[in-house]
């Protein structure tokens, strides 16, 4: 196939039909259940769509954190709160367990009965997916390399979360992290840490791994994994990071760094495997910026391929392709 043409990465119009096609109709990541306490309810945006957790005694809930009466949130986008019923921010509406509206006070008509709508939600070893559009398959099904390579780690925690802001498009910085093949010239830490010649990136149904040999005594263990449509999985000798691929505009990313570590990790070893990752991830910052600005140039031509290193980018472009159908 051919590249994507530029379009893809600067029409506010295909964004659109992204967000309302791919994302609303794909598993995304939520959260991890170390973030989320009992009666705790968090707010959070992912793809455009505004969704409250609400983990509540006995289970986890999803709902579009939007009031059935003006379309206000229930819980401040990126705040948590503690509560046993969702009230709205704005006018004070109130929702049960069930999403069913129990309460509009002074609203001056008798409460009708109203549903927030519910998202579905699936958790496994703490890791909390919700989808929009009802899914056949779950998690597990779509991504079971990924859960083979994470099982056991149901008693981590997340140690630290990083956030930054790209001036990109979701796609450009996506493509950037399924190939390999710019490591030698953009990450000289990373670099000393592999052995470049054995590199390779295996293309799954929806999923991808890169499998590299590390030297020794380094901080990265050679494995990270690509989960559509915004998830990337990175391991290190002592934990691991998680990234949200956060879509914000058309040409806005929102990049998401969890890292997860066993309680007993020295906080020495938590504090190389950030400094690692952060700085790989400035330098990636820094060359998906100005991919951008040559894509929104008008004068940018995709060129070909590499059928031995950008594999994962062809095969990303046909899920795209294939969703948007």
């Amino acid at each position: 196939m051919s590249p994507l043409s530029p379009e893809y990465y600067t029409s506010g119009q295909q964004h659109h039909q992204e967000r309302q096609r791919l994302f609303r109709d794909s598993w995304l990541l939520a959260c991890h259940i170390s973030q989320l306490d009992v009666h705790t309810q968090r707010g959070l945006t992912i793809a455009g769509i505004p969704i409250v957790l609400w983990r509540t005694a006995t289970e986890i809930k999803a709902f579009a954190n939007m009031c059935r009466h003006r379309g206000a949130p229930l819980v401040w986008d990126g705040e948590s709160q503690k509560g046993k019923l969702l009230r709205c921010r704005y006018h004070g509406w109130t929702y049960d367990q069930s999403g069913t509206l129990v309460n509009n006070t002074d609203f001056g008509n008798p409460c009708q009965s109203l549903q927030l709508h519910s998202l579905q939600v699936w958790n496994q070893s703490g890791w909390i997916f919700v989808s929009w559009n009802p899914q056949t398959h779950t998690p597990a099904d779509i991504y079971p390399t990924l859960f083979d390579n994470i099982s056991g780690m149901n008693h981590w925690t997340v140690r630290s979360t990083q956030r930054h802001m790209l001036k990109c498009n979701w796609k450009t910085y996506v493509e950037n992290y399924l190939e390999g093949y710019h490591i030698p010239y953009l990450h000289p830490s990373l670099t000393k840490e592999v052995s470049m010649s054995s590199y390779k990136v295996i293309v799954r149904e929806r999923e991808m791994e890169h499998r590299v040999k590390t030297k020794e005594a380094t901080t990265s263990e050679g494995y990270w994994a690509y989960c559509w449509p915004n998830l990337a999985v990175n391991k290190y000798s002592a934990g691991l990071s998680i990234e949200r691929i956060l879509p914000v505009s058309v040409n806005e990313t929102v990049i998401e760094y969890w890292y997860m570590f066993p309680p007993e990790t020295p906080q020495e070893s938590v504090d190389e495997a950030i400094g690692l990752s952060h700085q790989v991830t400035l330098e990636d910052i820094q060359v998906v910026e100005a991919i951008q600005i040559s894509m929104e140039s008008g004068l940018y031509e995709p060129g070909p391929l590499s059928p031995k290193h950008e594999h994962g980018i062809e095969a990303f472009q046909s899920w795209v392709g294939q969703c948007l159908q």
